[in-house]
């Protein structure tokens, strides 16, 4: 696994260990892995007397892909640790928009496939309605994937959050549009269209 701020074949192993730290931590939410992970690298860089290209680095490994597009993000919000999303994007700029290399989800759908909604909550606070209608390969935006999932208390947060003053009908358009879903499907072998991802970021 390389990247554009490993330069020699040692650095490179290293900066591989630190990224796989770093996903493990995520995926289990251990901040204070998370924080110290990514605090040593920018240290070990050598920029901590210029914060502009500290921040540049930092982002640069906060932000790493892995072979499947996924980012430390993907696995905190994969796994409902709103701590440590909290602390990748507030205190470490995690990039919200990222998407998978395998069908362009986000880390809101894979929030609303598992039904965290702590977690919808906080991202459509930071990336609103841009990042709540984002659509994937499958044809699916997040709200698609909390009801075909049958995630009621995310579809809750992001019509909340996404609908206008004019467009509320007194909290009954909720319920009906997962009722019509859950008809749709039934007796239907429906494909996720996530490839298994989900069952190994929950591991």
């Amino acid at each position: 696994m390389s990247s554009s701020f490993a330069t020699t074949k040692e650095e490179e192993e290293e900066e591989k260990e630190f990224i796989d730290a770093l996903f493990s931590s995520a995926r289990y939410g251990d901040v204070e892995d998370i924080k110290t992970i990514l605090n040593h690298h920018i240290v070990s860089n050598g920029k901590v007397d210029d914060e502009e290209k500290n921040t540049t680095i930092n982002n640069n490994f906060v932000n790493f892909q892995d072979e499947n597009g996924r980012t430390a993000l993907f696995y905190a919000c994969a796994n409902g640790h709103i701590d440590a999303v909290e602390v990748l994007v507030n205190e470490f700029n995690a990039n919200i928009m990222k998407t998978t290399n395998t069908d362009e989800s986000t880390c809101l759908h894979w929030a609303c496939l598992n039904g965290h909604e702590k977690v919808v909550k906080f991202l459509l606070e930071k990336g609103g309605k841009t990042l709540a209608f984002k659509v994937n390969k499958n044809g699916r935006t997040p709200m698609d994937e909390a009801m075909h999932n049958d995630r009621q208390e995310c579809v809750k947060v992001i019509m909340d959050l996404t609908c206008d003053d004019d467009d509320e009908n007194d909290g009954g358009e909720e319920e009906i549009l997962i009722e019509e879903e859950q008809e749709d499907g039934e007796g239907e072998d429906q494909d996720d269209g996530n490839d298994g991802d989900d069952a190994m970021m929950m591991e």
